[in-house]
């Protein structure tokens, strides 16, 4: 391993593209901390997981997962130094999208610790050729939430796959934004 790695340095890129493919990527072990993620698209969802929790959380414990349109009682009182709300498949219809949010933020912070981290998953949205900018929403929306927004990750596919067929005369929307609060 340690040979290939070294040969993967070489300043010739044919040779380095043959050893990188031929190698496990030490790229893919290690979590992303810039402010933009770049997962493979089919994967996109395991990463993000795997990088909030090696960020926010440490060994051995486990975040709260809010699904957004499959919202249901939390049963314990466990304290969780991490939830994450999302929206699987993007079919919360946007005049439903801020009860849905209001729901899982109150169920997030019941069983957040104290200083703990609560990540909004959001993506913007066309209907009938708008853009709703939902990321911006959500944001403006949480402003009275008590929790303190502390960064906002953009998150995108190595692919630069889009979520949705794209429009003509429009760009594809191939980003989500990761909202990422502190419960005071």
């Amino acid at each position: 391993m340690t040979e290939a790695r070294q040969l993967s340095w070489l300043a010739d890129l044919e040779a380095t593209q043959t050893v990188e493919e031929s190698i496990e990527r030490v790229e893919r072990e290690q979590l992303e901390t810039t402010s933009v993620w770049v997962f493979p698209f089919r994967r996109m969802q395991a990463e993000i997981r795997r990088n909030l929790l090696g960020r926010f959380a440490k060994a051995g414990e486990s975040m709260l997962e809010i699904e957004l349109d499959r919202m249901g009682p939390h049963e314990n009182d466990v304290r969780f130094p991490l939830a994450y709300i999302y929206c699987s498949d993007g079919n919360v219809p946007p005049y439903k999208y801020f009860d849905f949010l209001a729901k899982a933020v109150a169920e997030a912070t019941r069983y957040l610790a104290r200083d703990g981290f609560c990540v909004i998953e959001s993506r913007d949205l066309r209907k009938d050729g708008d853009l709703i900018p939902m990321g911006l929403l959500a944001f403006e929306y949480l402003e009275k939430s008590g929790l303190e927004l502390r960064e906002t990750v953009i998150v995108t596919s190595e692919e630069n796959q889009p979520f949705e067929p794209s429009l003509e005369d429009h760009l594809s929307i191939a980003h989500k934004y990761l909202l990422i609060y502190r419960k005071p």
